[in-house]
């Protein structure tokens, strides 16, 4: 597994499915490490619509794709010294191409990927590249690019459901009341449109008047089996 590995240089690792349980081909290596590299995470909200709402905050939404970016170096002039060898720039591009972009036959889909450097590991699939060709041979030959990449991290959604889970009604969940509130309401964004459940929910509480909560009340909404009602 990826998490295993030990990359002393940023690899891009290719894979058909979501799963990554077997790498196809042989990964790119960069031939330099990026000097840095650039994190986006985006959290998700939307309006809060909830009755009696009033000016309350956005309600969280989900966490967003996370967009990772890099640029790197392809050299083939020689200059960079004994210990690093000069490359073939246009067969190095190419190899980038078929481990990031070219459609995998049997999904005829872009693949998936992970990107690997150091402890870092990333899931992803490759969002755009950008390739500038920065110095020729008399010939128009390309002899030193830079490719400038976003991949975004694109898990598989039935994994996501069983990851995040925030919704579920087989977890426990704790709500502070709002001015205005009911435990109706309250129980229905929890468990699904199944108002029967309230009255579950009040004794678990131990309510005497459900009817009336002061705002600050603090519920628990635990797992219960919405068969039985």
């Amino acid at each position: 597994m990826a998490e295993n590995k030990k990359y002393e240089k940023l690899t891009i690792e290719r894979y058909k499915d979501p799963k990554r349980d077997d790498s196809l081909g042989e990964p790119f290596v960069v031939m330099f490490n990026p000097i840095t590299f650039d994190r986006k995470i985006a959290l998700e909200y939307e309006e809060n619509k909830e009755h009696g709402a009033g000016q309350r905050p956005p309600k969280f939404s989900k966490i967003g794709e996370e967009v990772f970016d890099c640029e790197f170096t392809l050299d083939g002039t020689g200059v960079t010294g004994p210990e690093i060898k000069p490359v073939d720039v246009m067969a190095e591009v190419e190899k980038f191409l078929d481990v990031c972009v070219r459609i995998v036959p049997d999904t005829h889909k872009p693949p998936y990927l992970i990107i690997g450097w150091g402890k870092f590991i990333f899931e992803c699939v490759l969002e755009s590249a950008d390739i500038s060709y920065t110095l020729f041979k008399k010939d128009g030959t390309p002899i030193r690019a830079k490719i400038t990449a976003s991949f975004k991290r694109s898990p598989d959604q039935e994994l996501i459901v069983k990851k995040e889970k925030k919704n579920s009604p087989d977890l426990s969940h704790l709500k502070t009341s709002l001015e205005g509130d009911k435990i109706a309401l309250m129980t229905n964004q929890v468990y699904g449109k199944n108002t029967s459940l309230y009255f579950e929910v009040a004794k678990f509480n131990r309510l005497n008047n459900f009817r009336k909560i002061k705002a600050g009340t603090n519920l628990i909404f635990p797992p219960l089996d919405k068969s039985t009602n």
